[in-house]
């Protein structure tokens, strides 16, 4: 199960996104959308729906760097899910 939200992390943690997929078929598709505060997107990942849940990662390896973010989790193009960190 996935912790409670975070408002500020570190350059050197991994951040993770998850939403439950209750309602939406196997197969449905799902999209993350990791924004940095200039609006640019640093990185963007589609996976099939499988399960109650779905979740992705974001760190220093994708692009990761001080400065405000926020992330967005779609299904089948509808968003259900936004939240805003800050990266130190």
């Amino acid at each position: 199960s996935a912790a409670s939200p975070k408002q500020s992390y570190g350059t050197a943690d991994t951040v993770y996104a998850s939403a439950r997929t209750g309602g939406y078929p196997a197969g449905a598709k799902a999209y993350v959308y990791w924004t940095y505060e200039d609006g640019l997107t640093h990185k963007e990942e589609a996976k099939p729906v499988s399960g109650d849940v779905v979740s992705f990662q974001f760190n220093q390896a994708d692009g990761m760097k001080p400065g405000k973010y926020n992330v967005e989790i779609d299904i089948n193009d509808k968003p259900v899910g936004i939240v805003d960190f800050v990266v130190r």
